[in-house]
């Protein structure tokens, strides 16, 4: 008689449950060169594929009442400079404070939005500097990368 399938996955556990760390580790190893082998190829192809065919192939699946496949994560948006000090701000002492102030009925979100808006127009060139540098920054080096693609 052959084993079916729950009899064969019980034992396969039982014999992983079995092995040491050590033992283990060089399946560990192999899964993430593959891992890694698999994320460039998945990148390779969707940056070659024509969207079109993304969508064609998303309006069969989508007929067979299967998922969307999802193209390549999109870039992250380019944060401004007040978004940065915003960010920044939050983090701060006065921003915590703030978000943890429960006695006022306006939301706590809203609050420090206008605090922040309020800090940056009270701000100076020179104290908005490093906001302005990390911005532009970083916008040259996603402009280099856009050059790179396109080429």
């Amino acid at each position: 008689m052959r084993p079916n399938v729950v009899e064969i996955t019980k034992r396969g556990g039982e014999a992983w449950a079995s092995l040491t760390q050590a033992e283990k580790q060089p399946y560990y190893d192999e899964y993430e060169v593959l891992k890694a082998q698999h994320v460039k190829a998945r990148e390779k192809y969707f940056n070659e594929l024509d969207p079109s065919v993304l969508k064609a192939i998303n309006k069969q699946r989508k007929a067979r009442g299967k998922s969307k496949i999802r193209g390549l994560p999109k870039q992250p948006p380019l944060l401004s400079p007040y978004m940065r000090f915003a960010s920044a701000f939050r983090s701060t002492a006065e921003g915590n404070a703030i978000l943890q102030d429960k006695t006022s009925s306006e939301l706590p979100v809203l609050r420090l939005g206008r605090a922040a808006g309020e800090r940056w127009r009270s701000m100076s060139d020179d104290e908005k500097f490093p906001y302005v540098v990390a911005y532009n920054r970083d916008k040259e080096a996603l402009q280099a990368g856009q050059k790179q693609k396109s080429m």
